[in-house]
């Protein structure tokens, strides 16, 4: 794993800009989203793309067949042909296009500095509901319409352009881009004007109307470190909780390791919950430091094989690709004191767990160290991942493949789109309109 520390912090980083409207500028200084580009300048962009992803990726037919990818990228060849498009619609294209591999780390990045609805979303199995109060609108609404458009239609359209392995993964790609103007355009939902018509049922059945408009995007506060990482401790309910809303593993979080495991371990609690509910990746060491303060001596690991492409020998070499690739092997830790704790751990998930976030719950399922609690994970307990970083020649889209291919400790719990939870608690409407943690309410209980 020795790509790993590096490329999943920078996978982090990225999901970070991309959920607080700062995304990594993808354009050149004078392209914005009605710059218009040549149907040769996009051609030559799609045969670079699928040129690189065929090149790079481990598997790129490993959800869709070559003929099928091949005569989709036709497809979208032709659609380009003798015409001009503005960015934001070629945009669309690319992910289309990447969309075929179904790999969640495979993606292209947009940037999203512009309007947007002021609105948040929580988007499950059970419907489209507002998870914010604007004007009349209260958190816990349904979604009857929005833009004259079904929540089922919005999804399936969403779908077609959101690189995802399931489609927990498509519930949290809507939540954070349904508001932005660029995907509401493309949505149909809003026209090239700046309002959007919302119909919703109030908890009383009640249904109302409310037209809003777009705003400027507001500028938002950098994530900082000392919000990745926090803990509670719930003596009453003889419960701990160590929130990590990232995989950073820096002294911060050593620092806030060593506190939380002392207080569990003075205030004698017996059980204790990671909580990577909103965990979309980082460096998987995280795992490691978290369980040298418990009794586990050792644990099996994924096993990483890499595609030895001429772009991933160009960019770290042979020999660090050969080391790096690796079958399972079995982790010894060594542990932090004499006072190791051997009670109760759950692992709580949910669609937001993501990449090394999601590792942290394959690992301590597979190796029977944890109870997994929640909902199911955005990410395939074996995916694909280590990134390499490109940008279409004329359009200056960014774009990452991965490289490798992540196969989980425990192989017979294969074939899985998802980590499933071994106590499934699923968010509700109900728990959203009285602000209620139904995992961490679970959790008191036991």
């Amino acid at each position: 794993m020795i790509l790993k520390g590096t490329l999943l912090i920078c996978l982090c980083l990225v999901i970070f800009c991309l959920n607080s409207g700062c995304a990594t500028t993808i354009r050149k200084a004078d392209m914005n989203s009605e710059t218009t580009l040549s149907s040769q300048a996009m051609k030559e962009d799609l045969v670079f793309l699928e040129k690189t992803i065929k090149e790079v990726h481990p598997d790129p037919y490993h959800a869709t067949s070559q003929k099928e990818f091949e005569k989709t990228m036709d497809c979208l060849l032709r659609r380009v042909d003798s015409k001009k498009l503005t960015y934001d619609e070629f945009y669309f294209i690319v992910m289309e296009a990447i969309g075929l591999v179904k790999d969640a780390h495979t993606t292209a990045f947009y940037n999203d500095k512009e309007e947007r609805l002021p609105l948040r979303w929580y988007c499950s199995s059970e419907g489209l509901f507002l998870d914010s109060d604007y004007g009349s609108l209260r958190s816990g609404d349904e979604v009857i319409s929005l833009g004259n458009k079904a929540p089922s239609e919005i999804i399936k359209a969403f779908s077609t352009f959101t690189p995802a392995e399931n489609q927990q993964w498509i519930f949290s790609n809507l939540e954070e881009k349904l508001s932005k103007k660029a995907y509401l355009e493309k949505l149909g939902i809003a026209d090239v004007g700046e309002q959007v018509s919302i119909e919703v049922k109030s908890i009383d059945n009640s249904t109302k109307t409310e037209v809003i408009k777009l705003l400027p995007q507001q500028p938002t506060l950098n994530n900082k470190t000392s919000n990745v990482c926090s803990y509670k401790i719930l003596k009453n309910n003889n419960l701990a909780v160590l929130t990590l809303n990232a995989c950073i593993d820096d002294d911060n979080y050593r620092k806030t390791l060593e506190a939380f495991f002392d207080k569990v371990h003075r205030q004698g609690i017996s059980k204790i919950a990671i909580d990577v509910r909103k965990n979309m990746g980082g460096n998987s060491q995280v795992i490691d430091d978290f369980l040298t303060y418990t009794n586990v001596n050792t644990y099996t690991n994924f096993s990483e094989k890499i595609n030895f492409s001429k772009q991933a020998i160009g960019k770290y070499g042979y020999q660090k690709l050969l080391e790096a690739s690796n079958a399972h092997t079995t982790i010894m830790l060594s542990h932090k004191n004499d006072h190791l704790y051997d009670g109760k751990i759950y692992i709580l998930t949910g669609k937001q767990t993501f990449s090394s976030g999601n590792w942290f719950g394959v690992i301590m399922k597979d190796n029977g160290i944890g109870t997994v609690v929640g909902e199911p994970t955005g990410n395939a307990p074996s995916s694909y991942g280590e990134l390499l970083y490109f940008t279409l020649p004329n359009s200056k889209i960014k774009f990452q493949v991965s490289i490798a291919h992540w196969v989980r400790p425990n192989p017979n719990n294969d074939p899985a789109t998802t980590l499933q939870p071994d106590i499934l608690i699923p968010c509700t409407r109900k728990d959203i309109i009285l602000g209620r943690d139904p995992v961490l309410a679970w959790l008191k209980q036991q």
